[in-house]
């Protein structure tokens, strides 16, 4: 028996996302969607230039030439930074800011994430510019940010200006330490973990046993954890939580490389408010190729504000999924960036949308017209996982209703969105054949050929984009190249009855 942030069940989860990289979400092993999307990364870009703002009202003589430092810790695969990345560019020029001001840092403790950074294409142009780079960084012991581009380090107290500190389903991973409350009084919860299985397999395999040891609240070298064990012995007289120590470790770590103040960003499945503590008996891990467990965002809250610091929380703190801004000690208020966060946070949060765009883990298909599914794809501004999940519906509306001008140029509309934040993940989500699909459904037949063209040369020549590029042609007069296409998508598939029908058509 050994204290769960002491356990092997933190190695064996960098073993994991070391072994396995990107795979984890090109096969959809880990989910994304709820904490990799764009209304989320719209308001972590709000409340960055909101904190920008506040900080040249109180240092308006500060030299520009040092930017401000955006560190993405445990980014995996990438697209989140990129939807921040691209919010950012358009917030800052509304405030008529340079994003030569920006430096965005994505980081990882998997070697095999980085370089699917350095070999993706909707990347590049942001590392060519300056505003972004890549680091190996691990959260729980490196002291230092070695960036892969620039070649500079980032150690303690190498900045002057407020660091950014993004963090989404990663404390979640992190070591935590478990406690109990029995009648007022603290007990730490042991754990023993028995699995003779690989990496692949540890966790599907592992059984978990705990034992109760009783302590007293003045566990940590740190007194300002003892005092949030202090408050729970007094508040709760029966419950169980954790404490997310690997978080509390990785926050003091890049605190430490600035002279200003810290401001988190957190995203995370977790708790935070003390009364879903209790009750609770044993922690809860979570398996799900690797194991996850509740970020305890309420000791967070007293963390910061036990060292001087501030903490905002979403309006609704019975969700799952929580959200939710903390810094350090600042020079003078911070409101441009309480409000950023507030309004961001106040109406539909990352769980809302996910409600209502899924039953459980499958596509909502209540959906009565076009208007109602416009509608929720204009609540998630677009966003190109959703659009995917709801393309085909899209198209079966179109067939069925005879749709307005109006719906018509918000298709058109919002396509263009769609694809100027698609960032190529998922194995199976091909959105180019998505959105050829759309253009072919609204007559517009020369960008649904642009867009199946895209489909082969990113996912792969099949049966069904060249037919759709067959009947594409066939509806532009051009008979010549539909028999073409239909004759190569039946060497793919020859039993694609569409493809003989359309010869047969032709001829």
């Amino acid at each position: 028996m050994t204290s769960l942030s002491k356990s092997a069940l933190w190695i064996k989860m960098q073993d994991y996302y070391n072994n396995i990289g990107p795979e984890a979400w090109q096969d959809e092993l880990v989910p994304l969607q709820i904490s990799s999307n764009k209304n989320l990364a719209l308001t972590y870009a709000n409340v960055i230039v909101a904190q920008i703002n506040d900080w040249y009202s109180i240092n308006p003589k500060t030299a520009h030439e040092e930017p401000f430092y955006i560190v993405e810790i445990g980014a995996g695969h990438g697209k989140f930074g990129f939807y921040v990345l691209k919010h950012l560019k358009e917030q800052m020029a509304n405030y008529e800011l340079p994003m030569s001001l920006i430096k965005f840092i994505m980081t990882d403790i998997a070697p095999k994430n980085i370089q699917s950074w350095v070999e993706h294409p909707a990347l590049n142009t942001w590392v060519e510019s300056g505003s972004l780079d890549f680091a190996v960084f691990n959260a729980m012991s490196d002291q230092e940010i070695v960036l892969k581009h620039s070649g500079a380090t980032i150690k303690p107290g190498t900045l002057q200006k407020p660091i950014f500190m993004l963090c989404n389903y990663l404390f979640d991973s992190l070591s935590h330490d478990a406690f109990q409350v029995r009648n007022h009084k603290l007990h730490e919860i042991q754990i023993k973990i028995d699995s003779d299985a690989d990496w692949e397999d540890y966790f599907a395999k592992a059984k978990f046993s705990y034992e109760y040891e009783p302590i007293s609240s003045d566990y940590y070298s740190d007194p300002n954890l003892n005092k949030i064990l202090q408050h729970y012995s007094e508040e709760l007289e029966d419950g169980t939580f954790m404490m997310p120590i690997g978080g509390v470790d990785c926050i003091n770590t890049v605190k430490q490389f600035t002279k200003a103040h810290l401001v988190l960003l957190l995203a995370d499945k977790g708790q935070a408010s003390s009364e879903l503590f209790d009750g609770l008996d044993e922690p809860d891990i979570s398996v799900h190729g690797s194991v996850s467990l509740m970020v305890n965002f309420d000791a967070l809250r007293q963390y910061f504000e036990n060292i001087n610091g501030v903490a905002w929380m979403m309006q609704n703190q019975s969700v799952d999924f929580q959200v939710a801004c903390y810094s350090t000690a600042a020079p003078g208020p911070m409101l441009h960036t309480k409000n950023a966060f507030l309004q961001g946070m106040c109406g539909a949060s990352p769980q809302d949308i996910v409600n209502l765009c899924y039953i459980d883990d499958e596509i909502n298909t209540n959906f009565k017209n076009l208007d109602q599914l416009l509608a929720m794809l204009n609540l998630t501004l677009w966003d190109p996982n959703i659009f995917y999940d709801l393309h085909e519906m899209i198209l079966d509306r179109i067939e069925i209703e005879d749709i307005t001008i109006e719906q018509d140029q918000a298709l058109l509309s919002g396509a263009k969105q769609v694809w100027d934040y698609f960032f190529k993940l998922e194995k199976t989500q091909d959105l180019p054949f998505a959105l050829g699909s759309l253009y072919y459904a609204l007559d517009e037949y020369e960008l649904g050929l642009k867009f199946y063209d895209l489909s082969i040369a990113q996912f792969g020549e099949n049966a069904e984009n060249l037919y759709n590029i067959a009947i594409s042609y066939q509806a532009l007069d051009q008979d010549k190249q539909a028999k073409q296409f239909a004759g190569r998508a039946l060497q793919c598939d020859p039993s694609y009855d569409a493809a003989k029908d359309l010869l047969a058509e032709l001829a």
